[in-house]
């Protein structure tokens, strides 16, 4: 599961210098000896685990939960361990419609989900995790999933809220502020 870290990303986004090393293990939690995690990927009916770390979930109510994101072949399962590792959402990666990330050296970023509603995460492995959604989404749909470069964007934080998310540079890096935006049905 070794890939090479990319010089910044896609052309786009700034990377932080610490992230020039950097070596993509895929399982950060050990999880082929962890048995809570071998039972989160049987409910999945996969048989591998492509990504496992702890993240920052960012909550409908913006609030920060540490979670373990499980990328499995088919699917991104948010995972809490407080909870006796119990699966909370389960996605199938060909419902992701698109990934969102700042052009900025931050570790936010987005999942779309237009079917229900979207994830928005903090993770220093983002380049990892992308990159490992791309090429699964890819082998499953044939297709290419996109990614938007966004300092600007917003996203359903549950169905029928939708928050915005600005990112500025600022002399001390950068700043992330979220708000309501308005609500509406998602369809």
């Amino acid at each position: 599961l070794q890939m090479a870290a990319p010089p910044p990303f896609m052309g786009v986004k700034a990377r932080r210098t610490s992230s020039a090393d950097k070596q993509f293990l895929g399982d950060y939690l050990n999880a082929k000896n962890n048995v809570h995690l071998q039972k989160a990927l049987q409910k999945t009916g996969d048989l591998q685990i492509i990504f496992a770390d702890t993240v920052i979930k960012v909550n409908k109510r913006t609030k920060m939960q540490e979670r373990i994101l499980l990328i499995t072949e088919n699917y991104i399962c948010n995972v809490d361990k407080n909870t006796n590792y119990k699966i909370k959402r389960k996605i199938h990666i060909r419902d992701v419609g698109s990934l969102v990330v700042s052009t900025h050296a931050d570790n936010f970023f987005l999942i779309k989900v237009p079917s229900e509603y979207d994830y928005f995460f903090v993770s220093a492995k983002k380049t990892e995790i992308i990159l490992r959604l791309l090429t699964a989404y890819q082998r499953i749909t044939g297709t290419p999933l996109e990614v938007e470069f966004l300092d600007n964007f917003e996203y359903a934080a549950e169905v029928g809220l939708i928050r915005e998310v600005e990112f500025k540079k600022v002399p001390e890096g950068v700043t992330t502020h979220v708000t309501s935006k308005k609500s509406k049905t998602k369809s």
